[in-house]
């Protein structure tokens, strides 16, 4: 009989009690019979078997325990040799695994038991299923006999997974592998592994052993997640352990390429890959000069030995390599010349010292300084790679190539010396320097007209003795200063209102003596002129180099300047008199110069318009106002001008005679700029000390200006009109006065300049090593919120609003007075022969002699009451155009023009009132054809009147015609309402708002969404709604990170681009015929995306180029380019 119990606590237990061959009633006689064996005496804690025999009413038995098979047959029987049959039993336990294998290991010997047996059996395996027999032997040996018990069936338990699969890493392309172990139970297992796929888990075909295998991994792996179910199976019963999820990152090669002296070469130091501070990988190098290392996605910075080399790679999806990053050899050494013995050098890059030879990495600044040793002066020449012959002591470069730099240290006991002839000529005996140890003379042979040599002088103010020679025990560097005297005579014209005034002979070089200010019935007194014509005034500067006469300017509309003067005390200001005041415009004086009375009052008189600077001075304290007088006396009324106590003086110099006559406001205010007018600059005044804030203008040349070679190249293409060096200082009682580069509070300064005939003016600035375009601002009287310049085109003024001083430049682009310009190859020349016509005018007209080669346009402009019919070139019509230009004029032409008289239909511009009541003249009108065609919105009456514009800067100009055009039609409005700055670039939101101007103006209002475009347009901006509904429509495209750029000025190509998706968006025939190809001279400049827009303009003769046939792409577009091309377009479309 067996018998048999599967406990489901994750281990399996088989009790079976065999019946031997003896019968019942002998184990009756020699052995009282125990209790039934039931399996339910056996138990288990899950890693040991308990089993306590049953009562035995006082009997001695012995115990045998048996191995079975898992199928009931008997295996191993403990053997009972040396038993002790009649003390006690024995207990042999032998256990097999479930896959029925003895384990001798297992079998353990029991102990005494006298009346109730009972074993243990602990150490066994989780997960393993094991069997043990119990027999019971009575002393003869015979087996008892026991009753049978009944047992549930057997169950599946779920697995112990003893290895989990992990996160793989794994190049692209190699293979990825994850598995997993089972500890228990060791068989009916099963496995199923498992992918993620929209955050749902599901099974992997045939992928049902310990192991999953994936070969040759893809882009489409990289962050895959796998996990595997584990089952255990018995039966019909099923238990399942799911392993924790693995994720499979996929990393794809990276290469840096690192090259020494343009050579392959070992790099020096690790290669790194970073994401901010944390390191992701380190490079191999893979053969000399490449390094390779595998990077998941993203952007990494590369480092090499430690150092941010600003190099980036980024790797999307495929193996990449990073720019090759270059690093050069810096070898360095010093020779002596001359007296020179133990010269030494140093070298730095990036600020960092480094030996000479070490290997740098591109783009730093290299900066390697000689010393001179054993002598008493140095000259110092560099040779060698990456020097150019530099002849001071420190070579600086840019690292771009190697270096192997030779300085050539030549000493000697020479010293420099430096002869200011303040305007005279050494005719001999001229020294450039002299040698230590050796007196030197001076030279004597000095001469300068109208003036007397008084020797030389160390002091530039010629205080002290005079010298005649270096002494023998000098050193150093020295300067020297010539000393003139003289007498000149200096004399009054008083231009129609007296006799010359002789005055008494000054010193060369002295400032005249002015007299009282002529007073002449009917005028104001301007100023003392050099020249009758009152074109050159004497400034306040200037001295007498000469005999000389100076002639009173009048002027018959001047006005006067009054106010009253105070000082700074609290609370009660006094009234300041006998204080100076000028008016100054630059170092000119114009009017009267006023003194204040008792009260403080003064009047200056014989002040003309003009802008300028009222200086009021006494004793050591000065005052720097401004003032603008505009048709009409000035009045400061109740607005005192304060001339403090302290001494704080502000005061303007215009140095050079042909600087012009700056003027600057806010120089005061500066006062109130803790930058400027610091709380020691307070206790100095305070305690009697004086504060000087000055600002000093001046006109130099390229030679002269510091940064005219980087201000040069940063205004490419444009005519350079002047450099103005502008130092503002601040002098603190005698002291060197400290320069203030930067100030906190803006000044306003006013710059006279002849706008006419100049395109494109520009202010730039080059300020703390660096060339910068200042921003253009639009014209207003009031200040701005930051840096900048402002054009007054109606005053010829450029005012500069700045807080940072040093040398500014202003530049144009020159403007011809036609379209057209001479060329031409030899001295040949044509003549043009301009008929005229009744109904217009043709400019120019008559017979028009041309150059080879050269371009030549005309302007045609009808008479009141007539338009033009048909132009007529060398017999041919090319239509009723308003201009025609000749190019590349290689031979006599004819020209001619048909006019007729305007229909009453015609008579005027079509226009229409629009919901609000406002009149809107239609922008796609022309009577081209002769009968005035337009495009008006649906349901609007239309009517006709002339609308002519005046714009006081346009009369002479080429596109004249074409700029009254567009601003009939209020396409364009002028840039005031008397100027329409025709040679100023266009912006791209000008144009912007042209192209939507035009649209609306024939199509109704334009609808945008509510949100904008581009995040540089906000509803504070005119142009905003515009530049949203051309985006919207494909008209125009941004620069890129969300901007439009719209104060940037629009380049041709981009103009001709905006107008060509223009074009295509009004859904015009932009087919162009075969073979057609770009025919301007600098074709081949016009950028990929911008061709097939210019090959249109072209074709369509909407854009003609500019001199030579040129494009210009990159040039900017003027306003007055644009009014051209865009009447040109609006005649096509209608």
């Amino acid at each position: 009989m067996t018998l048999t119990k599967i406990l489901t606590n994750t281990l399996y237990y088989l009790a079976q009690i065999t019946t031997a061959n003896a019968s019942a009633d002998r184990m009756s006689q020699d052995l009282a019979a125990p209790d039934a064996v039931s399996a339910d005496t056996l138990s288990s804690d899950g890693t040991a078997i308990s089993w306590t025999a049953p009562a035995d009413n006082g009997s001695s038995y012995r115990y045998k325990l048996k191995e079975i098979s898992a199928d009931g047959s008997v295996v191993v029987e403990s053997d009972e040799a040396g038993a002790t049959v009649t003390t006690g039993v024995d207990r042999y336990i032998v256990l097999i695994d479930e896959n029925e294998t003895a384990s001798a290991s297992a079998v353990k010997a029991g102990g005494t038991v006298s009346t109730t047996p009972s074993f243990d059996i602990s150490g066994l395996t989780p997960g393993t299923n094991y069997y043990v027999h119990i027999v019971a032997v009575d002393k003869a040996g015979n087996e008892s006999a026991v009753s049978d018990a009944a047992l549930p069936d057997p169950n599946a338990v779920a697995p112990i997974i003893a290895t989990q699969p992990v996160d793989e890493t794994v190049t692209i392309g190699e293979n990825a592998e994850f598995s997993v172990a089972v500890s228990a139970p060791q068989s009916g297992i099963s496995y199923q592994w498992q992918t993620k796929v929209d955050d749902e888990w599901i099974n992997i075909a045939d992928e049902t052993s310990a192991t999953l295998s994936i070969e040759s991994v893809t882009a489409a792996n990289d962050g895959a997640k796998y996990r595997c179910v584990v089952t255990h199976t018995v039966g019909e019963s099923h238990e399942s352990t799911i392993s924790d999820e693995a994720t499979l990152h996929v990393v794809y090669p990276v290469t840096v390429n690192i090259f020494i002296d343009g050579v392959p070469a070992a790099a020096p130091g690790a290669v790194t890959f970073k994401q901010g501070e944390v390191t992701k990988a380190t490079a191999d190098s893979s053969a000399t000069g490449v390094y390779a290392s595998s990077l998941s996605n993203g952007t990494y910075e590369v480092y090499v030995n430690g150092e941010d080399i600003g190099v980036e790679v980024t790797v999307d999806g495929a193996a990449t390599s990073a720019d090759a990053v270059n690093y050069y050899t810096v070898s360095y050494a010093v020779q002596d010349s001359g007296l020179a013995t133990g010269s030494t050098v140093s070298a730095t890059a990036g600020g960092v010292s480094i030996a000479s030879g070490a290997v740098v990495l591109a783009g730093k600044p290299i900066v390697i300084t000689a010393a001179g040793a054993g002598a008493n002066s140095y000259t110092y020449l560099w040779s060698g790679d990456g020097t150019n012959g530099q002849t001071t002591d420190t070579l600086s470069v840019t690292l771009t190539g190697k270096i192997n730099a030779l300085g050539t240290v030549a000493g000697s006991n020479s010293y420099a010396v430096a002869l200011n002839t303040n305007g005279g000529t050494i005719n001999s005996g001229h020294i450039t320097s002299y040698d230590y140890g050796a007196p030197v003379a001076l030279p004597t042979d000095v001469t300068r007209a109208n003036a007397t040599f008084a020797g030389w002088y160390e002091s530039e103010d010629f205080s002290g003795d005079p010298v005649t020679q270096i002494a023998a025990s000098a050193t150093g560097p020295k300067s020297f200063y010539a000393k003139w005297t003289n007498t000149v005579t200096y004399s009054y014209n008083y231009s129609g209102a007296g006799d010359y005034i002789t005055q008494p002979d000054a010193l060369h070089g002295a400032v005249p003596a002015f007299p009282n200010a002529p007073v002449r019935e009917g005028y104001s007194f301007v100023g003392w002129y050099k020249d009758a014509a009152g074109t050159n005034p004497w400034r306040i500067q200037d001295t007498l180099t000469g005999d000389v006469t100076l002639y009173a300017r009048w002027s018959a509309a001047a006005y006067s300047v009054t106010g009253k003067v105070v000082d700074d005390t609290a609370p009660t200001p006094n009234n300041v008199a006998g204080a100076t005041v000028k008016m100054i415009q630059g170092n000119v004086q114009f009017g009267t110069t006023a003194t204040t009375d008792a009260n403080g009052n003064f009047t200056v008189t014989g002040v003309p318009n003009g802008i300028y600077n009222l200086v009021v001075t006494k004793d050591d304290r000065s005052v720097t106002l401004y003032v603008r007088v505009n048709n009409g006396n000035y009045d400061f009324a109740d607005e005192w001008i304060v001339l403090p106590v302290g001494n704080k003086n502000s005061q303007l110099q215009v140095k050079g005679a042909d600087t012009p006559s700056v003027v600057v406001d806010g120089l005061n205010e500066l006062f109130n700029d803790p930058n400027s007018y610091t709380n020691d600059d307070r206790d100095l005044v305070a305690n009697g000390g004086t504060v000087v804030i000055n600002l000093e203008v001046e006109k130099l040349d390229e030679n002269t200006a510091d940064g005219a070679p980087e201000l040069r190249t940063l205004a490419a293409g444009q005519t350079i009109a002047m450099f103005l060096d502008m130092t503002l200082s601040k002098r603190r009682n005698n002291d060197a006065p400290t320069q203030l580069t930067t100030v906190g509070s803006l000044l306003k300064i006013i710059v006279p300049y002849d706008l006419s005939g100049k395109a494109n003016v520009a202010v730039y600035r080059y300020h703390a090593g660096t060339a910068e375009t200042m921003t253009k601002l639009a014209y207003s009287e009031t200040a701005p919120a930051s840096e900048g310049y402002m054009l007054d085109t109606s005053g010829n003024r450029i005012i500069v609003w700045a807080q940072n001083f040093s040398t500014y430049a202003i530049a144009y682009t020159p403007v011809s007075s036609s379209s057209g310009s001479s060329g031409g190859s030899g001295s040949s020349s044509y003549t043009i022969t301009v008929n005229e016509s009744k109904g217009g005018s043709i400019s120019p007209s008559g017979s028009i002699s041309a150059a080879y080669g050269s371009s030549k346009t005309f302007t045609i402009t009808p008479d009141e009451g007539y338009v033009i019919a048909d132009v007529i070139v060398d017999g041919k019509s090319v239509g009723a155009v308003g201009s025609y230009t000749l190019s590349n004029i290689t031979g006599p032409h004819t020209i001619s023009v048909v006019f007729k008289k305007a229909d009453k239909a015609d008579k005027g511009l079509p226009y229409y009132y629009n919901d609000s009541g406002k009149k809107v003249f239609i922008g796609f009108a022309s009577d081209r054809s002769g009968t005035m065609k337009y495009i008006a919105p649906p349901g609007e009456t239309v009517l006709f009147q002339e609308n002519p514009k005046s714009f006081t800067d346009i009369a002479n100009h080429w596109g004249k015609s074409y700029i009254d055009f567009v601003t009939e039609r209020e396409i364009f409005v002028g840039t005031s309402d008397s100027v329409f700055s025709p040679d100023t670039g266009m912006t791209r939101a000008m144009l912007a708002t042209v192209i939507g101007r035009l649209y609306e103006r024939s199509y109704g209002p334009l609808q945008t969404a509510a949100t904008h475009t581009f995040t540089d347009c906000s509803d504070n901006n005119w142009y905003c709604s515009y530049i949203d509904w051309s985006s919207e429509k494909g008209i125009i495209l941004g620069v890129g990170g969300g901007k439009f750029e719209p104060n940037r000025q629009v380049t041709r190509q981009e103009m001709a681009a905006m107008l060509y998706r223009f074009a295509k968006f009004m859904k015009l025939s932009t087919e162009i015929g075969a073979g057609a190809k770009l025919n301007y001279s600098d074709a081949d400049d016009i950028a990929p995306w911008a061709r097939e827009a210019s090959l249109y303009f072209q074709e369509t003769g909407i854009i003609t180029g500019r001199d030579q046939d040129s494009f210009v792409p990159e040039g900017t577009a003027t306003r007055a380019e644009v009014a051209t091309i865009l009447k040109r377009f609006i005649e096509v479309v209608v």
